[in-house]
């Protein structure tokens, strides 16, 4: 499958006259299949410098199998960022993330893996916040500070991200996520932790974007493991929403047009009166195409956080810049 990615790459570059490629490694675990991933890096790297393009890349990964000598290679094949979920301080991440058969700490592995990695490639730390575990966000934030990780957001920024329940399937767990407005509020919260204790927190004002996710543009794929083409990762394993397959040309179907005819201003009649929407672009397209009447049971549920509680952000915001200036007087 290799090639046959390889020579999708390569279709779509040329029939396209892209200037830059970009991949994200994601999975399930995308460092179990490592050689794979560096293999296929290197391909990619030497078709970009031969057609004179830009390439980048980010990986996805739990962390459990991120060693020194892995990093080295992955920065060394322009794999530039990491992405790494911790849930919680130990008891809490160990509880939702246990090894399969070992009684090892997932957490002290993963702590200890992004320790001897640290200054090699940028560490995203996604905090998955719900219900149930954001009363600990504080605890793990303090440990974070005694590890030094909060100490240079250039080489490990902290955040905090939510699930949702995509899907009805969701059982139980749906009860425990949070809605968009008790997660902004959450987000707020942790913000203000990270401010008391001298720290620097990014997205701090809202910046317009342009597009708000790649599936609803023409230029961005998922490939999954079968070889399976999509637009949005939130439909991988569902064949009914394949748009295509390796090694076949690229339809334009009905599931592929519903991707690049999608316009959010036509989608939900709010988003056209609301003032918030260049920063916004209506949110979640995967939400807005088949999710619909999570919109209708709530307003706010594809909405920016910046919409709900925009005031006492700015007020955190400008708190934070006259501390700042105030220490450097």
């Amino acid at each position: 499958m290799e090639n046959q990615i390889l020579d999708f790459v390569k279709e779509r570059v040329r029939s396209m006259g892209y200037k830059s490629l970009y991949v994200t490694w994601y999975g399930g675990e995308p460092l179990l299949n490592k050689n794979f991933v560096f293999s296929l890096s290197r391909k990619l790297i030497q078709f970009c410098r031969k057609e004179k393009i830009h390439y980048g890349a980010m990986a996805v990964t739990n962390g459990t199998i991120l060693t020194h000598p892995i990093a080295l290679k992955m920065k060394k094949l322009a794999i530039n960022t990491i992405q790494i979920t911790i849930d919680g301080p130990k008891e809490v991440h160990d509880s939702r993330r246990p090894f399969k058969n070992s009684s090892k700490s997932s957490f002290d592995t993963i702590i200890g893996n992004i320790e001897k990695i640290i200054g090699i490639i940028p560490v995203y730390i996604r905090i998955n916040v719900d219900k149930t575990n954001s009363v600990k966000t504080l605890e793990l934030l303090e440990y974070f500070q005694t590890k030094g990780f909060l100490d240079n957001p250039k080489d490990i920024y902290v955040y905090i991200g939510y699930t949702r329940e995509w899907t009805s399937k969701c059982g139980n767990m749906a009860s425990s996520c949070f809605s968009n407005k008790e997660f902004s509020e959450a987000e707020l919260e942790f913000h203000k932790m990270l401010v008391s204790k001298g720290f620097s927190i990014g997205n701090m004002y809202p910046a317009p974007v342009r597009n708000y996710c790649s599936a609803a543009g023409p230029h961005g794929f998922v490939i999954d493991p079968g070889g399976g083409i999509h637009k949005c990762w939130s439909d991988v394993g569902d064949k009914d929403a394949y748009i295509g397959k390796l090694g076949e040309p690229l339809q334009l179907n009905g599931k592929f047009l519903k991707w690049l005819s999608y316009d959010p201003l036509t989608q939900i009649e709010e988003c056209m009166d609301c003032k918030y929407f260049p920063i916004c672009a209506g949110g979640c397209p995967y939400v807005m195409i088949n999710q619909k009447e999570k919109i209708q049971n709530d307003t706010h549920y594809n909405c920016t956080s910046w919409k709900l509680l925009l005031e006492q952000k700015i007020k955190l915001f400008l708190e934070k810049k006259m501390s700042s200036e105030t220490q450097k007087k």
